[in-house]
């Protein structure tokens, strides 16, 4: 028996340990990396849509504050007497004088250098130079000019492609039928400043609110947008604004108005997610899957045109779920640990276990040689002392059961060795009965004969008489 033992008890025991302990921690693993990367994504997710709405806002202010800036500039009483200097030169002309006198303007404009006296009458005034000065200093402004309250040309910083101005749509919104109210356009490039612009454009308004001409400015859109460019966290995660388009409007490296962020059925199925965060490919932009949030610029004047600018906070998978990988680690550590514990506890406790076992073979044992009266003391409190006990209680009803069978055996043997003598004298007595039977048929053989004698005897007497 001990040849075909595989594994004793105690391998057992370490096994089932570490078999136990190893399905509980893989299932805690699972589980906890599942909740763990739902709960950290839904961190992330709200983290990354408060940056993103915080960069809303801020986007929202620079949109404020440049249009505060630009109304600043022109509610100036040198520009706003500039302007009404221009509007005094029509006064008196018919509408079609006036149409005829742009017209000529606009035919010879495209073709004068700036160094020309016509056009120095326009480049070169005072509010021109103070428009010349507040490009160069605020960098974000390319180009900005004034017109009067018919579309003419009034001052500039710079050689403008046109010299009429009403025919414009931003000029026509702007100016709102003499009403006033902001403009603000889709990106373009501008051929004047040579750079891709977001036209923005506000009423000149005299002292007593009267709208008298319009001003333009077009807003570098690389340094409008130096704010969201420079923005970053961690190593990969930045922000990247996106119009209506799914077209890259600030994205450092990326030109604007040229590459798309994302798939178009990637991003035309954002809004229909529900939630504001996902999980993209991005293979001509980022290496791998990168994680988003994103918020939608609600800039009143924005949407009116339409356009739906997004800001998302981008950052790379593997980053952003580091800490719940570096925690799977740790956690995996410690469930190796264990496991490594549960093997050597297994031996150490297995080997506890197995004692009383080992002394319930070694009675078996005994028992075997023929010890029925062998008496085992288990102390254990559970089944293996219940064994116990049931053994002494068998050993004791074999013992009762071996000397009952003692004088059985003895009363056998006496009756065997009774049977034995009587079976002798059975065959005593069988020799002898064969004897008396023998005699006794001689005897009547002679009987017999004697009478057949006598019979011969008297027929011969009978005879002779």
């Amino acid at each position: 028996m001990q040849g075909k033992r595989r594994m004793g008890i105690r391998n057992k025991t370490a096994l089932m340990t570490f078999l136990s302990i190893s399905v509980v921690a893989s299932i805690g693993v699972i589980l906890g990396y599942f909740f763990g990367f739902h709960l950290l994504r839904r961190t992330i997710s709200e983290d990354y849509l408060k940056i993103a709405y915080l960069l809303n806002e801020s986007m929202n202010r620079i949109i404020e504050e440049e249009i505060s800036d630009l109304e600043i500039y022109m509610s100036n009483s040198l520009r706003v007497k500039s302007v009404k200097e221009c509007n005094m030169k029509y006064a008196g002309m018919e509408k079609e004088a006036i149409g005829d006198y742009f017209g000529e303007m606009d035919e010879k404009w495209p073709g004068i250098s700036e160094s020309d006296p016509l056009a120095d009458e326009y480049l070169n005034n005072r509010s021109s130079n103070r428009l010349k000065m507040i490009v160069k200093k605020d960098m974000g402004i390319g180009e900005v000019f004034m017109t009067d309250k018919f579309g003419g040309l009034v001052a500039s910083s710079g050689k403008t492609s046109d010299f009429y101005q009403a025919d414009e749509e931003w000029w026509q919104e702007a100016f709102h039928n003499g009403e006033g109210k902001v403009f603000i356009g889709n990106i373009e490039f501008d051929e004047s400043s040579n750079q891709l612009s977001l036209p923005m454009a506000v009423p000149i308004r005299d002292v007593s609110g009267r709208v008298i001409g319009v001003c333009k400015s077009l807003l570098n859109v690389k340094r409008f947008f130096a704010p969201l460019e420079s923005f970053k966290f961690g190593s990969t995660g930045h922000a990247v604004l996106v119009d209506e388009n799914n077209y890259i409007l600030s994205h450092h490296g990326i030109k604007p108005m040229t590459t798309h962020f994302i798939d178009k059925r990637d991003f035309h199925a954002l809004p229909k997610k529900g939630n504001k965060w996902a999980i993209i490919t991005c293979p001509h932009i980022h290496k791998g899957p990168f994680f988003v949030a994103y918020e939608d610029i609600n800039h009143p004047l924005l949407l009116k045109r339409g356009m739906r600018w997004k800001i998302f906070i981008v950052q790379d998978t593997k980053e952003a779920f580091a800490p719940l990988n570096e925690l799977m680690l740790q956690f995996a550590t410690v469930v190796l640990s264990l496991m490594i514990v549960s093997v050597f506890s297994g031996f150490i406790f297995g080997g506890i276990f197995t004692i009383p076992i080992k002394r319930l073979h070694a009675g078996i044992e005994r028992l075997g040689r023929g010890e029925f009266g062998y008496k085992m003391d288990v102390k254990t409190n559970d089944e293996i002392e219940d064994l116990a006990e049931a053994f002494n209680e068998m050993t004791g009803k074999l013992k009762n059961s071996t000397t009952s069978i003692s004088v059985l055996n003895k009363e056998i043997a006496e009756r065997r060795r009774i049977e034995g003598v009587l079976r002798e004298n059975m065959n005593e007595l069988e020799r002898f009965n064969k004897v008396a039977v023998g005699r006794e048929l001689k005897m009547r053989e002679l009987k017999k004969k004697i009478r057949d004698l006598e019979e011969k005897q008297k027929r011969r007497d009978k005879g002779m008489a």
